[in-house]
């Protein structure tokens, strides 16, 4: 109610009892102050309490938002401490792969010395496909073939771990930060080439031309730098893990 409203009665009331003029003006005044001093004073006290609720409300609100946001970054830095040694795995299992097919460094067993009945039970054991096992049999220098057989079987799991190891940061990469993720991506992309140029000298091996032995050092040229890139990415995970703290 405005406070206007209460000069109203106050001047009818006073008139009722006889008392005009400047003494009803007077005790109107007197009354009106101590009317208007409770009415002000509830009405501050209403709107303190109206303030301190929605106050309060929104510290609420705000606490819950918090601890929202501090539960999503407790979880994105445990599932990072998760995927950082994973990814590191990965990558160096890649590397080592592809340095073996690289090098293309085999102790191979001498087939052509072993009788039939030893070449048998050896090519029993091996994990050889039937018609690999059969070429072998046929052919003429049974340990070159099977060098042959040997260095593709090593390129393809070499392949195959790089693939695992790229296609892990991709999918994972949001948890990693990205400096780190492009240098990861770099060392996967640069073993990748590597292996298609170890694979193009084996192919033109039989040419008779310089093609096999430019290719194989081009295929050394490019996983060269890699070996040191897998050591710094190596520190800067370690570095990266020691600064987050595993939870409670």
């Amino acid at each position: 109610m405005p406070i206007s409203d209460l000069i109203t009665p106050i001047l009818a009331t006073l008139a009722s009892l006889g008392i005009t003029g400047a003494v009803a003006a007077g005790v109107a005044y007197w009354l009106f102050k101590m009317l208007a001093k409770g009415w002000l004073d509830s009405k501050f006290q209403k709107d303190l309490e109206d303030f301190k609720a929605a106050n309060l409300r929104e510290v609420e609100r705000l606490k819950a938002e918090l601890s929202r946001y501090a539960d999503r970054a407790t979880k994105f830095h445990v599932r990072e401490y998760e995927v950082l040694p994973e990814a590191w795995g990965l990558m160096n299992k890649a590397y080592g792969a592809c340095h073996q097919a690289v090098a293309g460094f085999q102790q191979l067993a001498d087939l052509d010395r072993m009788s039939k009945s030893q070449l048998e039970a050896w090519l029993k054991e091996s994990d050889l496909k039937d018609f690999q096992k059969d070429e072998i049999r046929d052919s003429t220098h049974k340990i070159d073939k099977y060098g042959e057989f040997l260095t593709w079987q090593q390129l393809g799991k070499a392949q195959y771990s790089v693939s695992e190891f790229q296609n892990y940061v991709i999918l994972q990469g949001v948890f990693i930060e990205e400096e780190l993720v492009n240098k990861m991506i770099e060392a996967g992309t640069a073993m990748s080439k590597s292996l298609i140029s170890r694979r193009m000298a084996e192919v033109t091996k039989n040419f008779q031309t310089q093609n096999q032995t430019d290719f194989w050092i081009q295929a050394y040229e490019t996983l060269e730098p890699v070996g040191n890139w897998v050591q710094d990415i190596k520190e800067n995970i370690r570095s990266r893990l020691s600064d987050i703290k595993a939870p409670l």
